[in-house]
């Protein structure tokens, strides 16, 4: 065993140096990527059912489609949205038919809601603070005119900060070592 006074200091300047890290500032994203408008996001076109519809239908137009929600309107106004959440904490585990309740019992109501013109951070804002993971995107009559959803954002911030993400390690408990493509 080494010298008790030798080992001490040598866990004092690894706390030390483990302290400076820590202390440094953060390096932060440009935060003017979060001002643009929601419109420069990749969001999707809206995905619309009328409140009668059968909440079969729900399900099975959003397995045709990818997606973890549909707006439910009625007329040409959004009314709520069906989200797989909902079809999770509402429907399943139930006796249900699907091919006889109408989406509307099971819809949220009244969902938050955003247009094209709002600004990124106010979409980023209103997902962390509702739980929301889609957010309807409506005109100024209250039609849909689109849905963001978590994915959209987070593809949008990779996109912007693409070399700073993509050149990562695949495996962050490793140091990085660029792969020698061939043979």
């Amino acid at each position: 065993m080494g010298d008790p006074d030798e080992i001490d200091k040598e866990n004092q300047d690894e706390y030390m140096i483990v302290s400076e890290e820590r202390a440094r500032p953060r390096i932060t994203v440009d935060e003017g990527i979060f001002d643009r408008p929601i419109r420069d996001l990749h969001y999707h076109p809206p995905l619309c059912l009328q409140r009668t519809a059968k909440l079969a239908a729900a399900v099975k137009l959003m397995q045709q489609h990818s997606v973890g929600a549909v707006m439910i309107q009625e007329g040409e106004r959004l009314i709520g949205i069906l989200s797989e959440r909902d079809i999770l904490r509402k429907v399943l585990g139930t006796d249900l038919n699907l091919n006889e309740v109408t989406v509307e019992k099971y819809m949220t109501r009244n969902p938050e809601v955003l247009k094209l013109d709002d600004v990124i951070a106010y979409a980023i804002r209103t997902m962390h603070v509702g739980g929301f993971r889609h957010v309807p995107l409506v005109d100024n009559e209250h039609r849909p005119v689109g849905i963001v959803s978590v994915k959209d954002v987070n593809d949008y911030i990779v996109s912007v900060i693409a070399q700073q993400i993509l050149t990562l390690p695949p495996d962050p408990h490793r140091k990085y070592e660029p792969r020698v493509e061939g043979g």
